[in-house]
């Protein structure tokens, strides 16, 4: 037993070392996430900080823009600007004020004059007087003339911070804005502001928000602390305190910090400054709460750790233990195994695995162990009967004696010979022989073993060292012709195999046939077919083919034996005993195969393995020289291939020296290669690109490649063209060194230029231009940001359906594939959203393109909104236009009726009595066609057909007149407010017209708010300029007179507001409308040239704004006219001219009962006969405008030709510019609309020949 070393102090080093790895361990893992918490935390509390910032930044904001909003209102204008405010319009604006104040974080309102002095005060109860903060506020501004916010202050009556929000309030005045007054929004941060500040997102004991700012040598805290109360603006930090973060933050710094907070304890906090603000943003979190789940787990891990090690050192102290007994046993064993081997060696002796012999000096053997008997044959008694002579061959004999002298002479002797076994064998043997002495008497020891393995094992190595130095002598062949490599492999394959028979044979593409190449000359000497064939189809080839089907060494040591697979040999054939197949394997198909046959002994694994190094060897020679040849061919291609290619190539080595320049860089550079091969080839580069140049070489020779460099190249000439290059290094044969390195250029000059060119277009267009690749954005120009407002940041990388309307996007997706086929050629036209959220037209066309090497979409788009806007506009025009012409149409022809039934209405009612009853049905009859009367006075208001005789007029005069009558219309449950612009412009109108266009607005009004409300009739002058009709392309500009009436009443849709000027819309109950109210408002404006819009939401109410030419001239003055009474009758001849048959009858009847002497006729031509014919006087000729062949205004011309004191009278249902322009009567021209009342063309009649008489 070997005694084991003491292992105390070993065991003992390595439990402190193991010890120690734990503990410094610890305290890097420990350093290492107390590290990572910091960072975390610093990630955190960093987003809060940029949360809180741009939260508050945008409640800043949010308050900026409710001032600016709020300023515009156009009653908070008429507020400052009219001095004697009326009692309702200060009440809607205190209401709509508490409105404000109800929904926002305002604590009260004021408006002030410019001058600073109160005028309205909305919100708290004695709000105290203005902080001296906000008086520097009110300068700035009224210089700026914008909203501004202030600091924070102490509202000294409240105890509370306060922030004030200032913005003027401007009124136009002679065209231009003027600061009226302020409105002072002062913002309570409690509501709102503070809790902003101070929410936190998760919960945390000590951590919190506040904002600060610098103020003199301190900072001072915005806000109230979470654990401090009465903070704001009363806690302050001297800048002196530098461990304080808020005293760094005003200092300038930005991020994290660590720092000693308000309450004495370590914190870590993060800044942000705050935009346009002297303030910062800081958020923090004591240290203590930031480490403290770290410290639990380091707790946990420590006992865990302690507990290790303790368990660690009482397990080595049982192995200590455990070791010292084990070691005093060892002692006790060591004796006994001393004890033991004594006897053991005897046993050796007498069963060793070597024979042992013990002999006399004559041979005789005395003593053997189990081992001789066993290898001898003999008993152990028959053995010691024998001397050492009969267990030697005869022939060995000799030689015995000569090792006995030997040994005697040298005490020792080991040789090798032959031992011979009872049975007769023979087998190697090598003897070990000594003398030895035992009790003093000498004898011979011989120790035998049998080395019959090592005699076969050295006849092995022989053959292996045979079929090495095959292998050897084939490789040097590598260099020899392709028929020595195999003849030399034939012959090796019969010699290394101790073989009689060897042929080798080369198989075809598919592996269906075998071409013998050679076979050995021992098969030529012995085989006496006639015709030796050399192709052996495969499939009909006996068991040697095997290894061409099975892809596998075949062996057969019994070939004469029975086999399904043998086929016989045929007659001639040289005898077979034995053989072995081998196939030859490239890239997994055989491409030859070898076979040996009739070996002495079995073909065994040994053989497979030699004849397949053999073969693989042979064809591994062969197919390197085929790919030396080949490499041979190639180099002579590549150079042909360089040399003449039309690409510009060059090599140049890793010193930058150049080796090959061909005939295209050549043509390229100006230079021949005989003058660039061995310089350097930096003098081909512009000196201004040399360095860049360098650079990028720098990273080729560290392995990189260019692909698709741009590099420009400095002709003879002095010519600098730009080259695209791509390279790429060229490794010596163990591929780690960069031996040279090949570049191959494209002359792109052109290409540039165009490609500059193409970028001036595509930057400068001002169309939208894009590039998809899967439908998603990869490329947008200027254009197409200009038009949807987005970055090409924002923008790249979106599905391109994402900004088109989405009921759009499938029309648009189809049309776009359908455009990228070849099927579509027009554009498409559809809407997208903008990024501001609105809506706009574009028209699109794609095709499909290549851009950085992939199939992509190029696309263009062109904002053709203002187009759309245009067409809409005149479609709506030209619908108007279109009914407006049927109702005229209409109209006139139902005049013609009505005018006949009114008539026999009035000459039916003068022949009766009052108390007949017929004399009240004629009377109803009468009514019902005035009320058709009426609607067709609409429809020619409408179709703009109506004659209007126009005045010179102001629009505060008349709707002061007609403000009793407008309170008695609409009842007293809703509230009339007229806001009049005492500056009014004057327009030029028909009084009536503007009587009816305020009657049908208000009674729609009154219909809207059938539970009560308010109507507002408002004017003012206004400008609209070039940026209004823009998008309103049927209005010119200039001044305008506005007409305003607005209710708070139901509103009206988008659908509805699109036909509520269409005749006979409405959307009233049936029976309480005719829908022609508004459509003669849109009439009447059109014919005044002006023009109306409304404005409607439902629940909203509705505005309806009258846009009236403002005209120079002054207020016509109205003369007034004193009643009087004229006799109807008369006796003068008037001449009528009707093509409607019933209303000649009828007025020819009229005339002729009050006196008057009628001619009739049906058109122009009988008139112009009877005109002729008649020789006495005609006083009037009555005629209708509109007939067919002439109508009455050259009528009337061609009669004044004949009678030059021919007065005249026209009449008709419509005018149709004959007599009127724009549906203006022309001065001088005396006209009766149909239908009309006999009476009242009886009036007419005699204010015409009355006007006549009073001439002088």
């Amino acid at each position: 037993m070997k005694k084991k070393p003491n292992n105390t102090i070993l065991i003992l080093f390595v439990f402190g070392i193991f010890s120690a790895c734990i503990i410094i361990g610890g305290v890097w893992w420990y350093g290492n996430q107390k590290k990572l918490v910091r960072q975390n935390w610093e990630e955190t509390l960093g987003h809060i900080t940029e949360l809180k910032r741009n939260q508050i930044v945008e409640w800043r904001q949010d308050r900026l823009n409710d001032a600016l909003v709020i300023s515009q209102w156009g009653l908070l204008s008429t507020f400052f600007q009219d001095q004697a405010r009326l009692p309702g319009e200060t009440q809607e604006l205190v209401s709509r004020l508490q409105t404000i104040l109800s929904l926002d974080d305002y604590a009260n309102i004021r408006l002030l004059n410019t001058k600073g002095e109160g005028i309205l005060s909305i919100g708290e109860k004695h709000p105290g007087t203005i902080h001296e903060s906000t008086h520097r506020l009110f300068q700035e501004a009224l210089t700026k003339k914008k909203a501004v916010l202030g600091d924070f202050y102490r509202d000294q009556v409240r105890q509370t911070v306060r922030l004030d929000l200032i913005a003027p309030v401007a009124i136009r005045r002679n065209h231009r804005d003027e600061v009226a007054g302020l409105i002072i929004f002062n913002i309570d941060t409690g509501k709102f502001l503070y809790p902003l500040i101070q929410s936190w997102l998760t919960p945390s004991p000590t951590a919190e928000t506040f904002l600060i700012k610098p103020e003199g040598d301190a900072v001072v805290i915005l806000n109230e602390l979470r654990h401090t109360k009465g903070t704001p603006l009363t806690l302050r930090v001297p800048l002196t305190e530098r461990r304080h973060p808020v005293a760094r933050a005003v200092e300038g710094w930005q991020g994290a910090m660590e720092g000693i907070g308000f309450r004495g304890v370590e914190v870590l906090a993060v800044t942000r400054s705050i935009p346009e603000t002297p303030w910062q943003i800081v958020s923090k979190i004591d240290t203590e709460e930031m480490y403290q789940p770290l410290y639990r787990e380091a707790r946990l891990i420590i006992t865990g750790v302690v507990a290790l090690i303790l368990m660690v050192g009482a397990v080595l102290g049982w192995i200590l233990a455990i070791q010292r007994k084990w070691h005093y046993e060892t002692l006790y064993h060591l004796e006994r195994e001393r004890q033991a081997l004594l006897s053991h060696f005897e046993y050796l002796v007498k069963y060793a695995n070597d024979i042992i012999l013990l002999m006399d000096q004559d041979g005789n053997l005395i003593e053997v162990n189990d081992r001789a008997v066993a290898a001898y044959g003999y008993t152990r008694e028959t053995l010691l009967q024998l001397n050492i002579r009969d267990i030697v061959p005869e022939a060995e004999v000799p030689a015995l004696y000569q090792w006995s002298q030997e040994l005697l002479a040298e005490q020792g002797k080991i040789y090798e010979g032959y031992h011979r076994r009872q049975d007769g064998s023979i087998f190697p043997v090598e003897v070990s022989v000594n003398l030895i002495q035992v009790e003093g008497r000498q004898y011979v020891q011989e120790i035998v073993r049998d080395i019959s393995n090592r005699k076969q094992t050295g006849a092995e190595l022989a053959l292996h060292t045979t079929r090495l130095q095959a292998l050897v002598d084939l490789h040097q062949l590598a260099s020899a012709p392709r028929e020595e490599i195999l003849d030399f492999g034939l012959e090796a394959v019969g010699s290394t195999l101790q073989s009689e028979f060897s042929f080798i044979g080369l198989i075809n593409e598919d592996e269906s046939e075998m071409t013998i190449h050679r076979w050995s000359k021992q098969v030529m000497d012995e085989c006496s077919m006639a015709n030796k064939p050399i192709h052996f189809p495969v499939a009909k080839a006996g068991r040697w083919a095997d290894c061409i089907r099975l892809r596998q060494a075949v062996v057969v040591n019994d070939y004469p034996a029975p086999h399904p697979g043998n086929k016989g040999l045929p007659e001639g054939h040289a005898p077979i005993r034995r053989f072995l197949a081998v196939p030859v394997l490239d890239d997994r198909r055989v491409v030859a195969m070898a076979a040996v046959a009739n070996k002495a002994t079995d073909y065994t694994t040994d053989d497979i393995n030699a004849l397949s190094s053999l073969l693989n060897k042979m064809w591994e020679i062969l197919r390197h020289r085929e790919m030396a040849e080949a490499l041979q061919e190639s180099n002579e291609y590549l150079n042909n291939l360089i040399n003449y290619a039309n690409a510009p190539i060059i090599v140049w080595d890793p010193d930058f020296v150049v080796t090959r320049f061909n005939r295209a860089f050549e043509h390229l550079s100006g230079y021949k290669a005989s003058e660039v091969i061995g310089q350097k080839l930096f003098f081909l580069l512009p000196e201004e690109y040399q360095e860049k140049f360098l650079n990028q070489l720098s990273h080729v020779m560290r392995g990189e490649s260019w692909e698709s460099q741009e590099i420009p190249i400095l002709r003879r000439d002095g010519e600098i063209r730009t080259v695209l290059w791509s390279s790429a290094n060229i490794y010596g044969s163990r591929g780690n060194a960069i031996i040279a390195t090949i570049a191959q250029g494209q002359d792109i000059s052109k290409r540039k230029q165009a490609e500059e060119a193409f970028h001036v277009l595509v930057t400068n267009a001002p169309i939208g231009i894009f590039i998809l690749r899967g439908l998603k954005f990869v490329m947008v120009n200027p254009g197409f940001e200009n038009i949807t407002g987005y970055k090409a940041e924002e923008i790249l990388g979106r599905d391109s359906l994402s900004l088109v309307v989405p009921e759009y996007r499938r029309m648009v997706r189809q049309k776009a594939l359908k455009m990228l086929k070849g099927e579509l050629d027009l554009p498409i036209e559809f809407p997208v959203i903008i990024k501001n959220g609105e809506t706009k037209w574009v028209m699109e066309k794609i095709t499909s393109t290549i851009y950085q090497d992939q199939r992509t979409a190029l696309g263009y788009f062109l904002d053709i909104s203002e187009r759309k806007n245009l067409e809409s506009q005149f479609l709506q025009a030209q619908k108007m236009e279109a009914v407006g012409r049927l109702a005229g149409g209409v109209a006139h022809d139902f005049n013609n009726m009505l005018k006949v039934v009114i008539g026999y209405c009035e000459l039916m009612s003068r022949d009766l009595s009052p108390q007949d009853p017929l004399v009240g049905y004629l009377a109803e009859i009468r009514k019902a066609a005035e009320r058709a009367a009426s609607l067709t006075d609409k429809l020619l208001a409408f179709s703009r057909k109506k004659i209007s005789v126009l005045k010179f007029m102001n629009l505060n005069d008349h709707l002061a007149g007609m403000q009793t009558l407008i309170e008695r219309l609409i009842g007293e449950d809703i509230e009339v407010l007229l806001v009049l612009d005492p500056a009014l412009g004057t327009v030029k109108t028909d009084p009536a017209h503007i009587d009816q266009i305020v009657m049908n607005l208000v009674i729609n009004a009154r219909d809207a708010m059938p539970m009560g409300g308010k109507l507002t009739i408002e004017t003012a002058n206004v400008y609209l300029d070039e940026s209004y009709t823009d998008s309103h392309s049927y209005v010119i500009p200039g001044p305008y007179v506005m007409l305003a009436i607005s209710d708070s009443g139901q509103g009206m849709d988008a659908a509805t507001r699109e036909r509520i000027f269409e005749p006979f819309f409405t959307t009233k109950e049936m029976g309480n409308g005719t829908g022609l109210g508004l459509s003669t408002v849109y009439g009447i404006v059109k014919q005044s040239g002006g023009h109306i819009q409304v404005y409607s939401e439902i629940g909203a109410g509705a505005t309806f704004k009258i846009y009236l030419p403002q005209v120079e001239e002054a207020v016509s003055v109205v003369p007034e006219t004193k009643p009087t009474t004229l006799n109807l009758h008369g006796s003068e001849t008037i001449l009528v001219v009707e093509d409607e048959e019933v209303l000649r009858d009828l007025i020819d009847r009229s005339l002729k009962l009050y006196g008057y002497t009628v001619l009739s006729a049906r058109n122009g031509g009988d008139a112009l006969l009877l005109c002729e014919n008649h020789p006495a006087r005609i006083h009037i000729l009555l005629t209708d405008v509109v007939m067919p062949q002439m109508n009455g205004r050259d009528l009337a011309g061609r009669l004044r030709t004949l009678r030059p004191d021919l007065k005249v009278l026209f009449m008709s249902g419509y005018t149709d510019n004959v007599i009127v322009h724009h549906g203006i009567l022309e001065p001088e021209i005396s006209f009766i609309q149909k239908p009309f009342r006999l009476t009242e063309l009886l009036e007419k009649i005699r204010e015409i020949l009355e006007e006549e008489n009073n001439k002088p």
